[in-house]
């Protein structure tokens, strides 16, 4: 008896289970038929617990096997072929976790481009260039248009198609994209399920460069707001560009693009440097311009030079953005945020 008793309250501590329910945000009612999956955040990345369906009554209970490991927790909701995460923090209650889902268009309606970023770091020979993209969705639809991609975008032909990209959907981490070349020569499009709130698409690209030379591309959207960052030691010149002055801690100078094509004459070299940390350098469309009004953000940024240390100026931006992951691009996110505010504010 006293033997069974024990083993009933060893197995009650060692197994734990998820219930909540996942609700349709378009409709606002319960969504029944949805995957929902438990993932246990390790050393080793997510790993799956238990998979269900959410009940007609839009509840759902993942059991998992005993002795599951303590920690945070992941739940996915798997709803019309988009996915959406509720993140569990250690100390978060496991019972009554709430996962809001959308119905999806293959048509924009609400969801749009609303800034577009560039910077161009032309050196030794090579020139990276960096785009940030914040895709706001102002709907309870999300835009998921897996034919045409839920944004296009041009890379000239230099940069041989080599691109790395990264997408963050509203409150998630950054994840690894893959761009798929169209029928169009130097067009390519990005199938990613735009979800209600703001997106952050970053990508980069490595081409060659000898200074003076000439940097075209084009821009494939309505309406794209577009900045155009260059580091201190690089000049740019062109039609359509409207230059708004200077970042007052890195000193980047920052234009305004107008029109849906972009030519520049670019001279001179020079990387995005973060204002007093001499010999360390900041990357991505948004890296420093966000600096100066920005407090919030400054320990964030600090990490980013010691991280860059770690990996060797031979691999170039791709290879130091490869050694760096995750952290680099959750840096960029939220530099991003804060140079849209601070625009957005001077507007």
């Amino acid at each position: 008896m006293r033997f069974g008793i024990a083993l009933l309250l060893l197995t009650a501590t060692s197994a734990f289970a998820v219930d909540g329910t996942i609700v349709n945000g378009t409709t606002g009612k319960p969504q029944a038929g949805a995957t929902v999956t438990l993932l246990q955040i390790t050393s080793a990345g997510p790993q799956v617990v238990n998979t269900t369906q959410s009940a007609a009554d839009g509840t759902f209970n993942i059991a998992t096997p005993a002795g599951g490991a303590p920690g945070p927790k992941l739940v996915q909701a798997n709803y019309k072929g988009v996915v959406y995460n509720k993140m569990i923090p250690p100390g978060t209650p496991d019972t009554g976790v709430r996962v809001d889902v959308f119905d999806s268009s293959s048509k924009p309606e609400n969801a749009k481009v609303t800034t577009h970023m560039l910077l161009l770091e032309p050196s030794n020979g090579q020139m990276t260039v960096s785009e940030s993209f914040i895709y706001t969705n102002t709907g309870k639809v999300a835009y998921n248009d897996a034919e045409h991609g839920t944004l296009q975008f041009y890379v000239p032909p230099e940069a041989a198609g080599k691109i790395q990209m990264n997408v963050t959907a509203p409150n998630s981490v950054a994840v690894r994209a893959t761009p798929v070349e169209t029928a169009i020569k130097g067009v390519y499009k990005l199938n990613f399920p735009v979800k209600p709130g703001e997106s952050h698409i970053d990508l980069t690209y490595q081409m060659p460069f000898t200074t003076p030379s000439k940097f075209a591309t084009k821009i494939l959207f309505r309406q794209p707001n577009t900045k155009l960052l260059a580091p201190v030691g690089v000049t740019l010149s062109g039609p359509g560009l409207q230059p708004l002055g200077q970042e007052p801690r890195t000193q980047a100078t920052i234009f305004n693009v107008d029109g849906p094509k972009l030519e520049v004459n670019v001279v001179g070299s020079g990387a995005l440097a973060r204002g007093g940390d001499e010999g360390t350098t900041t990357t991505g469309a948004a890296g420093g311009a966000n600096d100066a009004n920005n407090d919030s953000d400054a320990t964030i940024a600090e990490l980013y030079p010691q991280l860059y240390g770690k990996a060797s100026p031979a691999d170039g931006f791709l290879g130091v953005a490869s050694s760096v992951k995750w952290i680099l691009l959750l840096l960029l996110g939220t530099l991003a945020l804060g140079f849209v505010y601070q625009y957005r504010r001077g507007a």
